[in-house]
C-alpha cells in the first residue's frame, strides 16, 4: 500500500520535513538569548542558582541554600532535570558565567521537553484527525504566548517536562494503568508542586472507570512517589523545604492581576493573603467531584478527562493572589488537547476556551509589572472573569457529554466515546 501524502509528499519526505521543523525549533531557542537579547529572570533567580548547587554534589542543599532568598526555589527537585547536564558541563569548560551561551543551552533542552509535550499531545488527541491537524496542535503547544512567555521571559523551564509527565499519566489513565499514572504524576509534582491540581480529575477517572481498587492503587502509587522524591529533602532540611513549597506564599503581595486585588485594604485583606491556597485547592476539589457527580458526565474519554483537567488547573491563576503569565500555561495546554480531542473540526465553539486562557496570559503579561497602580484591579477582575467563562464552557460541554453508561473493563477508552457537536 502506497504511504500516504500530505500535500503530495510521500510519507518520507514528510518526516523529514517534521523533523527539519523540529530542529529549527531548537535551534531557534539556543539562538534567541544572542539575537533579543536576555533579561534575567528566575532562571537566574533561583533555578540556576540550584542546579550549580546540585552540580557541585549538594543536591540535597537546594533548598536550605535558598531558604532565606525573598523567592526561594519553590518548584520540586525534578524541575532541575533539564538545567543538571548543562550545568556539568558548563562548569567542566568554563563557561557558566557566560549567561547568553548557558540560557541557549538550557532553552535548547527545555526545547526538546516542548518537543516531546507536543507530540504527546498528538497522541492523545488520536490518529482520527489527519496529519495536517496534529501538526497544528503541536504548533498550537510549542508557539503557544503562555509557553513562550513562561521561558523566555519568566525562565520556567520546568513547565515543559511537567506538562509532559501529566499528559503521558492521562495516558496512562485512560488506558486502565493505574500504578502507572501516579507514579508519573508524582513525578510531575515533583516537578512543579501545582500538578497536585490534576490528581483528583485522574483519580476520578479510575474510579468511574476501573473501581475502587484502581484508584487506591493510583493514589497510593502518587504518595509513594512523592514521599520518595521529597523525604531526602525533608530529611535534610524540613523547614527549608516547607517554606519554599508553602510557607513562603504568606508572604507574597496581593495584587499583580489578582481577582483579589478587590480585597486590598478590607477585611477579607488577610485572608487571602495567607489563605489563597485553600481557596484554590478547594475550588478544584468541588469542581472536579461536581464533574463527577453524574455518571453521564464523567471523565471516561480523552476529550471528557482533558477538560476536566483544564477546569481543576484553571482555578490557580484564576484564584491566587498574585498572578504571573507562567500560569496559564498548564491550563491551555489542557484545553487544546481538549478542544481537538472533542471535535470533528479545529473550526468549532470550543476554539472560544484556550482563546480565552490566552487572552488572560496577554492580558497577564502586560500588566503583571503594573502591582499597585490604578489598572491592576480592572486587569485582575478581566482576567478572573476570562477564566471563569472559559470553565463554564468546558463544564458545560463535559455535562452535555453523550456518553454511554460504560461497563467496567481495562480497555481504554477513546475520543471515539464522546459525541462531538
Amino acid at each position: 500500500m502506497a504511504p500516504p501524502r500530505v500535500f503530495g509528499l510521500s510519507r518520507d519526505a514528510t518526516r523529514v520535513i517534521v523533523a527539519l521543523l523540529i530542529a529549527g525549533y531548537v535551534a531557534g531557542w539556543a539562538v534567541a538569548p544572542l539575537i533579543t537579547g536576555y533579561d534575567h529572570s528566575d532562571l537566574d533567580l533561583f533555578f540556576w542558582p540550584s542546579a550549580q548547587i546540585a552540580a557541585h554534589g549538594h543536591p540535597l542543599a537546594i533548598y536550605a541554600a535558598q531558604a532565606s532568598a525573598p523567592y526561594p526555589n519553590a518548584n520540586g527537585p525534578l524541575g532541575l532535570i533539564p538545567l543538571l547536564p548543562i550545568a556539568v558541563v558548563a562548569n567542566a569548560m568554563g563557561w557558566a558565567n557566560n549567561i547568553p551561551l548557558r540560557v541557549g543551552a538550557v532553552y535548547s533542552v527545555t526545547a526538546l521537553f516542548t518537543v516531546l509535550l507536543a507530540w504527546t499531545a498528538t497522541l492523545l488527541v488520536g490518529r482520527s484527525h489527519g496529519l495536517v491537524t496534529r501538526l497544528v496542535v503541536a504548533a498550537a503547544v510549542m508557539l503557544a504566548p503562555a509557553l513562550l512567555t513562561s521561558i523566555g521571559d519568566y525562565g520556567h523551564i520546568e513547565q515543559p517536562l511537567e506538562l509532559w509527565l501529566l499528559l503521558l499519566a492521562a495516558g496512562a489513565a485512560l488506558k486502565g494503568r493505574a500504578a502507572v499514572a501516579g507514579v508519573l504524576i508524582g513525578l510531575a509534582m515533583l516537578t512543579r508542586t501545582t500538578a497536585l491540581l490534576d490528581v483528583l480529575p485522574i483519580g476520578l477517572l479510575l474510579l468511574s472507570e476501573q473501581g475502587r481498587r484502581a484508584a487506591t492503587i493510583f493514589f497510593a502509587s502518587f504518595a509513594a512517589t512523592g514521599a520518595i522524591g521529597f523525604t531526602p529533602f525533608f530529611i535534610a532540611d524540613a523547614s527549608a523545604l516547607v517554606h519554599s513549597l508553602v510557607t513562603y506564599r504568606a508572604d507574597l503581595p496581593v495584587g499583580g492581576g489578582s481577582l483579589w486585588v478587590v480585597t486590598r485594604g478590607g477585611p477579607l485583606a488577610g485572608f487571602v493573603q495567607r489563605g489563597d491556597g485553600y481557596l484554590i485547592v478547594g475550588a478544584a476539589t468541588a469542581l472536579s467531584a461536581a464533574i463527577a457527580w453524574r455518571r453521564r458526565s464523567m471523565p471516561n474519554s480523552i476529550a471528557g478527562l482533558l477538560g476536566a483537567l483544564t477546569v481543576a488547573s484553571i482555578c490557580f491563576p484564576m484564584l491566587a493572589k498574585t498572578v504571573f503569565p507562567y500560569y496559564f500555561l498548564e491550563p491551555y495546554v489542557f484545553s487544546v488537547v481538549w478542544w481537538f480531542a472533542a471535535s470533528r473540526s479545529a473550526l468549532t465553539w470550543r476554539i472560544v476556551v484556550p482563546l480565552a486562557i490566552t487572552a488572560a496570559t496577554l492580558l497577564s503579561r502586560f500588566t503583571s509589572g503594573l502591582l499597585f497602580t490604578p489598572t491592576d484591579q480592572p486587569a485582575g477582575i478581566a482576567s478572573s472573569a476570562l477564566l471563569l467563562a472559559a470553565i463554564a464552557l468546558v463544564v458545560a460541554d463535559l455535562v452535555a457529554m453523550q456518553l454511554p453508561l460504560p461497563a467496567t473493563s481495562s480497555a481504554a477508552p477513546t475520543a471515539a466515546s464522546y459525541k462531538p457537536a
